[in-house]
């Protein structure tokens, strides 16, 4: 009966090779593991602290402009009643508290109507200047239109001019843009440019349907403003 040939001898480092690779691989990977743990749970930690931090700010900011309607609306009532000058230090102290939330137009509103009553011009245009910026808001738009009134008492018609053009451009109702343009218009002829506030009256004109009965009012302006640069 025939011998069975014998088995071939292992040679070393060949019938082990696949399992110290997998064996070299797992421990690769269990080190880069333990040396980035630190890492990883740092940068976990930081992302909850930051999504705190999120919930944080906006339950503030709503709590701020809750506050902010109520204390204007208790702050109206005070005013009404007042004398001028402690409804502007309550108005002032408003905006010291809430003047970077949205009600901060309405009380600067507020504020400059007092310092405009009592003659005080310069005041309220320091008073609505930070509203300047406001044309998406309502009561923003009415607090530059103020400020325009404000320069034109003031005499800054050149100022008055820029801050009515811009209002021009920039706001959406009809009736927005030609009260904008009359306060330019009127700015150009205290600055003796009666050709300039003509054109702005056109412009009004252009916007204004043929039946519309003001046109003959505008007209009128027009025909007058060019008169007078053909006579001067």
């Amino acid at each position: 009966m025939a011998k069975k040939p014998p088995s071939p001898s292992r040679k070393p480092g060949q019938s082990h090779e696949p399992d110290d690779a997998f064996l070299a691989r797992v421990l690769e990977l269990s080190t880069w593991a333990r040396e980035r743990t630190q890492l990883l749970v740092a940068a976990g930690v930081a992302v909850l602290l930051l999504a705190l931090g999120v919930v944080y700010y906006v339950n503030l900011q709503i709590t701020q402009t809750r506050e902010a309607e109520q204390e204007l609306e208790r702050l109206q009532q005070v005013v009404a009643m007042a004398e001028p000058e402690e409804g502007k230090q309550e108005l002032r102290n408003y905006l010291t508290r809430f003047g970077d939330t949205r009600f901060a137009h309405e009380a600067r509103l507020t504020l400059a109507e007092l310092h405009l009553h009592e003659g005080e011009t310069e005041e309220a245009i320091d008073v609505l200047e930070p509203s300047r910026g406001a044309l998406r808001d309502p009561v923003g738009i009415q607090a530059v239109f103020l400020l325009g009134t404000a320069l034109e008492e003031a005499g800054r018609w050149n100022d008055a001019e820029v801050l009515y053009l811009d209002l021009a451009d920039q706001v959406e109702l009809r009736f927005q843009r030609k009260d904008a343009l009359e306060g330019a218009a009127r700015s150009r002829v205290e600055q003796e440019d009666a050709l300039g506030a003509a054109e702005l009256y056109r412009q009004i004109l252009a916007e204004l349907e043929q039946d519309d009965p003001r046109r003959a009012r505008y007209e009128m302006r027009v025909a007058e403003l060019e008169a007078t640069a053909g006579t001067s």
